[in-house]
């Protein structure tokens, strides 16, 4: 990308907040921003084994999930919920090879990209951004020992509590007064399920309890936190 596109400026401020190249200095962004692309998909595009082999990805704008998917039954989990700032795939980026997951838009998305090539080129020729990228990984990776431990040891009610919690804004109340939950906050029930490694029907029932119990407020579209303390109680009794 060149100085003189009208989407410089936006994209170098995306990349100066990117936990990746955060705190690198302006010269070295801007050196590194010639060699993206920016391009836009859709919403609820896949992302080709391809097209994931070749490029290394920066999310501008808007949401991205990365999941597992069994072919024969169609159940999926979502690994991972991605927004503006984050990267993928790494797994492609240190291995070298085809990575089987599905990429999947869940917004309008804008998009850098460059040669997986040319980013592992940065790496070694430039250890700050290492610096950077290795706190990155070990935090995808804690998300993930995360995921596997709660699907093997918690109960699916409190899978759903923890998932809410780990997206609530405290900081923030929606004109009734509840907790908003940001990222989340409009998926459909059926993506609810898959981030928490369950069926939708199943998801209902405990959405449905947390309803009753007052606790939440959820509607297709929306969902709020009406007693914070209520949800962190459920959690911690049953972990």
């Amino acid at each position: 990308m060149e100085p003189y596109s009208p989407f410089y400026e936006k994209c170098l401020k995306s990349l100066k907040k990117s936990p990746i190249f955060k705190g690198l200095k302006n010269d070295l962004l801007q050196s590194l921003l010639k060699e993206f692309n920016l391009i836009t998909w859709k919403k609820n595009s896949c992302i080709s084994y391809e097209r994931n082999l070749k490029y290394f990805h920066i999310i501008i704008s808007g949401r991205v999930t990365i999941s597992k998917m069994n072919p024969k039954s169609g159940k999926s989990i979502t690994l991972f919920l991605l927004t503006s700032g984050d990267v993928f795939d790494l797994i492609t980026l240190l291995e070298g090879k085809e990575h089987d997951v599905l990429i999947q838009t869940l917004d309008d998305v804008e998009i850098l990209e460059t040669k997986v090539e040319k980013m592992r080129e940065w790496m070694l020729k430039h250890p700050e951004i290492n610096k950077n990228f290795y706190p990155y990984l070990g935090k995808m990776m804690s998300k993930l020992e995360e995921l596997s431990g709660d699907l093997a040891l918690v109960d699916t009610s409190v899978r759903l509590g923890k998932l809410i919690l780990n997206y609530v804004n405290e900081k923030c109340k929606d004109k009734n007064g509840h907790y908003k939950v940001d990222l989340i906050h409009d998926l459909s029930n059926e993506k609810l399920a898959q981030m928490i490694g369950t069926v939708r029907n199943v998801l209902n029932r405990h959405i449905q309890k947390m309803k009753d119990e007052n606790i939440i407020h959820f509607k297709r579209g929306y969902i709020s936190i009406k007693d914070i303390e209520a949800l962190k109680k459920k959690c911690e009794e049953f972990i």
